[in-house]
């Protein structure tokens, strides 16, 4: 039996694994659970046959998801929105993958639906924003934050003379990413959501190709003075669709979108 749009075999049985260690786990994987008739547990060390879908990367999930990739089993990961980020309620979804790095071509109503719209490249910004990974990923990459920040400096000020404006995860309770972004030449990170808000807003992004950003992105630091001002509409769209309130989780609007054809979902 198949999945609707795999290339080859994959169980239609699926596994909702509660996270124990983060409280809200079990709130957002109970509607998902009921939207796809799966089956609600927690994990005991062993992944089951099936689909495992996981809230977060650490913990219990973070232990999941590295067996599913070591064993070569499907999982489907939820985890904070693109967009609406802070807003509760609403998660992105992705397969065997923590962020949707591709494009698939989508109308806007989604988009829309979310509240969102794109501002025009800001093609004169001076400083650059480097945005950290955050400590719970880097803990599931097995990195030091402090040490990719250093690497990250030393790279960079080799290639420009900008000023550089360092962010953390934790600065967002005191400084908004926006105020970081005013005037801004581009935003450096890792796979950081923070991209996707920048490239939003209209200024260019360097990532890694797995960011959730990484289609209206470039990937090649050496090229910080000179940054890609492309059409983000389609890539805009298309996380629209990567993403879902709690009641689609629950009356399978969220299975549905996810399982179309053409929705990436080989095993990495």
């Amino acid at each position: 039996m198949r999945l609707p749009g795999s290339s080859r075999a994959l169980p239609v049985k699926v596994n909702c694994y509660v996270n124990t260690a983060v409280e809200k786990s079990r709130r957002i994987l109970v509607p998902f659970a009921k939207g796809c008739d799966a089956q609600l547990l927690e994990f005991n060390g062993k992944v089951l046959e099936g689909v495992s879908v996981v809230w977060g990367q650490v913990a219990d999930s973070a232990t999941i998801i590295k067996r599913c990739q070591e064993l070569r089993k499907p999982f489907i990961q939820v985890d904070n929105p693109y967009y609406c980020w802070g807003t509760p309620g609403i998660y992105r979804v992705t397969w065997n993958r923590m962020w949707q790095n591709y494009v698939l071509k989508r109308d806007g109503d989604r988009f829309e639906k979310f509240g969102q719209s794109l501002a025009p490249w800001a093609a004169y910004g001076d400083h650059i924003v480097l945005a950290a990974p955050g400590l719970n990923l880097c803990r599931f990459l097995n990195i030091s934050q402090r040490d990719w920040v250093k690497q990250s400096l030393r790279r960079l000020k080799e290639l420009t003379t900008r000023p550089i404006v360092v962010r953390t995860k934790a600065d967002g309770e005191h400084t908004p990413l926006a105020k970081s972004l005013a005037g801004a030449h581009a935003l450096v990170t890792l796979n950081s959501n923070a991209a996707v808000e920048a490239a939003q807003t209209g200024i260019p992004v360097f990532c890694d190709p797995g960011a959730a950003a990484a289609p209206v992105a470039q990937v090649d630091w050496a090229l910080i003075d000179h940054p890609l001002y492309t059409d983000r509409t389609d890539w805009a769209h298309s996380l629209a669709y990567g993403q879902f309130t709690l009641a689609e989780f629950e009356d399978g609007t969220c299975w549905s979108l996810i399982n179309r054809e053409d929705v990436p979902k080989e095993i990495l």
